[in-house]
């Protein structure tokens, strides 16, 4: 969400109130935040949410960041950043899809990141290195290609990756 590496936000509804986290650290213990008494180890986690922080999540210039950027979501609307990346890409998935590639239904994904799988038959090593000298920076997840819209990124940009993309199929 606009933060930096590694921070991120979750809605856990009641559902997952006494779930077991994936991390088992000590800040994640009840009374963990009481310093002077770290040595008193507690096995119960901290109630609700608070279970499923990461450890060491008191990074306090990483606070300081995520309170700008989560500003700056809200004055740009999170809706109009989706439609925005909608606007800039919807050419490009109808044209993926026509040519063969897999890209998840409008009504199912965002519209500011998701995946196109790639048809088999693209030799992924040639496409990454087409793609470098064209100055294109994507991330590869085995067969699937992921593409993150940010609001600097234009029709153009998507037009020049699909050409790319394009002439691999």
């Amino acid at each position: 969400m606009f933060g930096p590496y590694g921070c991120g936000y979750a809605y856990f509804g009641n559902y997952f109130d006494d779930g077991v986290p994936l991390e088992e650290n000590w800040s994640n213990r009840l009374g963990s935040e009481n310093m002077s008494k770290l040595t008193f180890y507690q096995p119960k986690y901290k109630p609700l949410a608070n279970r499923y922080s990461v450890g060491e999540h008191a990074s306090f210039i990483h606070i300081k960041m995520q309170i700008i950027a989560l500003k700056q979501v809200i004055d740009w609307k999170p809706n109009s950043i989706q439609e925005y990346c909608k606007e800039i890409t919807q050419d490009v998935v109808l044209k993926l899809k026509e040519m063969g590639c897999f890209i998840e239904d409008d009504a199912f994904r965002t519209h500011h990141l998701f995946g196109v799988e790639l048809p088999e038959k693209v030799n992924i090593e040639k496409l990454k290195t087409a793609l470098k000298e064209a100055n294109i920076y994507i991330s590869f997840r085995g067969n699937y290609i992921r593409l993150s819209c940010h609001l600097y990124n234009t029709k153009e940009d998507f037009k020049k990756l699909t050409d790319c993309i394009l002439s691999f199929l």
